[in-house]
């Protein structure tokens, strides 16, 4: 398959339609640990690095993501990036767009879905409005335990919660924790986890429940929903995307001059 490589992490380089259709041939087969997709935006690169490109702050996170069966991009950011690089990105698999598309192929395939995370109201929110546009879809299980990454957790923690999900032999398990919590736990329960595929999905069900608005098609496609979610939640946001925007450039102009010096070379 067809991968580019940023930061060190490789991405796919699919359409959304390819990216449905490859996700639905990972749930399809057997594998033990499970296949991981990950949707990888902006805010997973700054988790992963902090301000420094060659010294990655969090590198139990980087390798988890090199080693998923499926990366996504989930920014236009990053799409430009690619395109800056000279290895363009054919285009945005935004985890919201992605979600749906996949749940209805899933319901056409007659797989599965367990849901761990979220909160349990607009879990069930969303689930209705899926079954609305998709009534044969069957979703086996919803679970919201409380998950701590403490390296004095306990590993008999986890235990009864991969035993539920387990329990009900889901094709697919949707992780709606966030980003890096669904991916470090992931890691910490690969081994026990029964499931063919796990996707890592972060808030994209709450855009499902409409609990969180999306922005007008124009702004997803010029690479402003980040400005519409600000707009939104303000008050919530506007550390976290200054913070990130500043990161971001700053890894973004460290990988585009590693690039330049390389070519002189």
């Amino acid at each position: 398959m067809n991968r580019i490589t940023l930061f060190d992490i490789p991405f796919d380089n699919l359409t959304m339609d390819e990216a449905v259709k490859a996700a639905i041939k990972l749930a399809s087969g057997h594998r033990h640990p499970p296949h991981y997709i990950a949707t990888i935006n902006v805010d997973f690169l700054v988790n992963c690095y902090g301000w420094n490109a060659s010294k990655p702050q969090n590198p139990e996170l980087l390798n988890i993501l090199k080693a998923s069966s499926l990366n996504f991009v989930d920014g236009m950011p990053l799409v430009w990036l690619s395109k800056l690089k000279g290895t363009p990105l054919k285009e945005r698999v935004a985890g919201a767009t992605f979600l749906p598309l996949f749940l209805k192929a899933c319901a056409e395939q007659n797989k599965s879905i367990y849901i761990l995370g979220g909160e349990p109201p607009v879990i069930a929110k969303a689930i209705d409005i899926l079954k609305q546009h998709t009534p044969q879809l069957h979703i086996v299980g919803t679970d919201a335990p409380k998950i701590t990454l403490s390296p004095y957790t306990p590993p008999s923690d986890d235990l009864p919660i991969v035993e539920r999900i387990n329990s009900k032999r889901p094709d697919v398990l949707l992780l709606a924790l966030g980003n890096p919590k669904q991916e470090l736990w992931f890691q910490r329960v690969k081994e026990l986890l029964t499931p063919p595929l796990v996707i890592g999905v972060g808030g994209s069900l709450n855009f499902v429940a409409k609990a969180v608005p999306r922005a007008p098609l124009w702004m997803q496609n010029a690479g402003l929903e980040w400005l519409f979610r600000l707009y939104q939640e303000p008050g919530r946001l506007w550390k976290r995307y200054v913070k990130d925007l500043c990161q971001f450039a700053t890894l973004s102009i460290s990988l585009l001059f590693k690039r330049k010096d390389s070519d002189l070379k």
